[in-house]
């Protein structure tokens, strides 16, 4: 493999290498584990969570054990993982120890589940989300693939009118915004050249 970070070479020939290599690279598709077949969804629910990222789950556990059983979650995505889900450019992992992405309210899950790397890989991380929310059936009150478009407080009803681009309508008593601070892609505001043939990420 051609070294990228090769201190003699110019700024053109770096391009040039990196552009050769990502025509090489292969990338893999979005899951689709959880496609949405049902029509508009009209609801009351104690409770509507935005995102089911880790903190989106780790909500529906906690929300749950706490006696919680009313619940309706909201995913864009196809599946769990927020930003683990989306992001699959080459390279992507995390900046931190894995085991800080442990959740710690089962101690069997702690023991069970054992990382392959120090600082997990996107794949890596994505599985044990996908694993945490089968494990606990962290799902089944999530609409996939279902984009939020407004939730407004009403202030009569005293609840979170919440709609999505599907035409659901909840109503909730309590409303958790669990779409992260990755939700929406932030580019440079570089221009790309047309005579770039690679992908930009």
């Amino acid at each position: 493999m051609e070294n990228v970070q090769d201190p003699r070479a110019s700024v053109s020939q770096k391009r040039e290498r990196i552009v050769k290599l990502s025509r090489h690279l292969e990338f893999a598709s979005l899951p689709s584990t959880s496609k949405r077949s049902s029509g508009p969804v009209k609801e009351k629910k104690e409770v509507a969570i935005i995102g089911m990222g880790f903190s989106g789950m780790v909500l529906t556990y906690k929300l749950r054990e706490a006696g919680f059983n009313s619940i309706r979650s909201f995913e864009i995505g196809s599946d769990v993982g927020g930003t683990w889900f989306w992001n699959k450019y080459p390279g992507c992992a995390c900046d931190v120890p894995s085991y800080q992405y442990s959740y710690a309210f089962s101690k069997e899950l702690e023991q069970d589940w054992v990382w392959k790397h120090r600082y997990g890989t996107q794949s890596e991380i994505l599985t044990y989300a996908t694993h945490v929310a089968d494990r606990f059936n962290l799902r089944s009150d999530t609409l996939f693939n279902t984009e939020v478009v407004s939730a407004v407080f009403d202030e009569a009803k005293r609840c979170w009118i919440v709609k999505s681009n599907h035409n659901d309508c909840i109503e909730a008593k309590f409303l958790f915004l669990a779409n992260g601070c990755l939700s929406s892609p932030a580019t440079p505001g570089i221009s790309v050249s047309k005579d770039f043939e690679g992908k930009c990420f």
